[in-house]
């Protein structure tokens, strides 16, 4: 047994007041116990969010002519007026 072990065990003896054994017999078994399974998280059902807020990304470049194109009429509407 490791040193730093044997201390940690020596400190619990003294905090606990139970034996040296009756120590090491708990951590061990606590230690080499199998794991409980756990219930698998709970998944909620997809929503649709509405509208995607981006455009098709292949499209991108498509999209960012058309508010281009958008942009420059409005700007040429008002420059007229």
């Amino acid at each position: 047994m490791d040193a730093d072990v044997e201390i940690y065990l020596r400190d619990a003896v003294r905090r606990e007041g139970r034996s040296f054994s009756e120590i090491l017999n708990d951590v061990l078994r606590k230690a080499l116990r199998p794991a409980r399974s756990e219930k698998p998280p709970r998944m909620l059902p997809a929503r649709s969010l509405g509208r995607p807020l981006c455009p098709d990304p292949r499209k991108l470049s498509v999209f960012a002519d058309e508010l281009e194109a958008e942009v420059f009429a409005e700007n040429f509407n008002g420059r007229k007026k």
